[in-house]
C-alpha cells in the first residue's frame, strides 16, 4: 500500500538462539542424557525459528517495539511480518517494491542505495511512507534475493533479517542460487501504530484504523495468491464484471498511487484489495475513483454474485465482506 503527502485528502496504501545453545550445551555437559545427532539438534534449532501461528486480532492488537513474525493461524502458507516502525519496513521492502511495483524502475535488475533513494525522491516519497504494506509471492522473493547475487548489491541489515526469516520458514534455500522451497507461501508485511513528524511534507501516521485497514488489505493479497478460487473470481470480475470505462478509473487510481499499470495481475490484485478490504475511507473511497456512492455499491455488488471463495480471514470475514 503506498500513501501519499500530507496536502492529500486520500490517504492510500500499497541472541535467542545462541543462548539456547549455551543452556543445551550446558545440560549435555551436567547430566548423563545421550547427545542428539547433529540432524536432531539442527532440526530442534529450524523449528525455534519458525513463526508462531497467529489470528487476525491477535496479530492487529500486538504491540511491540521489535520485528515480529506470525504463520497466519487460517493459512500457514501465509507469513506476516510486523514491524516496530515504517523506516524499518522501508529499509526491508523498499528495494524489493520497487522491483516489482514501481512504475519507471528497472525489472532485470536491482537498484543500488543511490539509486533507490533518487527513485524514490522523484516519486515525492520517502524511505518511510514509499509503502505502508507490502504482499509479495514466494517466487518474486527468490528472484529478489537472486538479482541481489548476480547484481552484487549489498543489502542492509533488514533485508538480511528478510532474508534469514524467509529460509526459517521454508520459502527459499541457497544451493549456489536460492531455489523456492514452498512456491504457494505468500510475505504480508505491516507496521506498528506510530505518529506523523509534523516537519515533513509526507504524513508518516499510522493510527488504530488504518493499521486494521493496511492488515486487511493486505490478507486480501494473502488470499489472492494462495488460493486459486478466489483468484480466479477476482480475475474473472475484472475481465467480465467491469466495463472498459471501470477498469479504466481502477488503473488511474493505482497509477496515481505509485502501482505499475502495465502489470495485469497486479491491478487484478490491488482492485479487489482497495474495493473490498479496505475499510477506512482515507485508503479508499468512491470519490477517489471518480464514481458516486452508489455506482460503488454497485461495483462491490457485482464483486460478490457468485460467492466470492474466500476462506482466509476467520474471524474478519463478515466485517471484510459484510459491509
Amino acid at each position: 500500500m503506498e500513501k501519499k503527502s500530507k496536502k492529500d485528502t486520500p490517504f492510500v496504501i500499497g541472541g535467542l538462539i545462541g543462548t539456547t545453545f549455551l543452556f543445551f550445551a550446558a545440560f549435555l555437559v551436567y547430566t548423563d542424557v545421550p547427545e542428539p545427532s547433529g540432524l536432531e539438534t539442527k532440526k530442534e534449532l529450524l523449528l525455534e525459528n519458525k513463526a508462531p501461528l497467529a489470528g487476525y486480532s491477535q496479530i492487529l492488537k500486538s504491540k511491540h517495539d521489535d520485528l515480529k513474525t506470525y504463520r497466519y493461524s487460517s493459512n500457514d502458507r501465509v507469513l506476516i511480518l510486523d514491524y516496530p516502525s515504517l523506516l524499518k519496513h522501508g529499509k526491508a521492502l523498499n528495494r524489493i517494491t520497487v522491483l516489482l511495483e514501481i512504475p519507471d524502475a528497472p525489472r532485470d535488475r536491482l537498484l543500488d542505495d543511490v539509486e533507490l533513494a533518487e527513485l524514490i525522491k522523484a516519486k515525492k516519497s520517502t524511505e518511510e511512507t514509499l509503502a505502508f504494506g507490502g504482499d509479495i509471492k514466494a517466487v518474486n522473493l527468490v528472484h529478489f534475493f537472486n538479482l541481489a547475487i548476480k547484481n552484487n548489491i549489498l543489502l542492509n541489515e533488514q533485508e538480511l533479517k528478510l532474508k534469514q526469516i524467509l529460509q526459517d520458514n521454508d520459502f527459499m534455500k541457497l544451493n549456489g542460487v536460492f531455489k523456492v522451497v514452498q512456491p504457494e507461501k505468500a510475505l504480508l508485511s505491516i507496521s506498528q501504530e506510530q505518529l506523523d513528524n509534523p516537519d515533513t511534507e509526507v504524513s508518516e501516521e499510522i493510527d488504530a484504523s488504518m493499521r486494521a485497514t493496511i492488515l486487511r488489505h493486505e490478507l486480501s493479497h494473502g488470499e489472492f495468491f494462495t488460493n486459486s478460487a478466489y483468484k480466479k473470481h477476482c480475475e474473472n470480475f475484472w475481465n467480465l464484471k467491469l466495463n472498459d470505462t471501470e477498469r479504466a478509473l481502477f488503473q488511474e487510481f493505482l497509477g496515481r498511487n505509485l502501482y505499475d499499470v502495465t502489470n495485469e495481475e497486479l491491478m487484478i490484485n490491488e482492485t479487489q484489495a482497495f474495493l473490498m478490504h479496505s475499510p477506512d475511507k482515507r485508503f479508499f473511497e468512491a470519490s477517489l475513483l471518480g464514481l458516486t456512492e452508489e455506482q460503488l455499491s454497485d461495483v462491490r455488488a457485482r464483486f460478490m454474485e457468485d460467492e466470492p471463495p474466500i476462506s482466509l480471514f476467520d474471524e474478519a470475514t463478515t466485517v471484510f465482506l459484510g459491509e
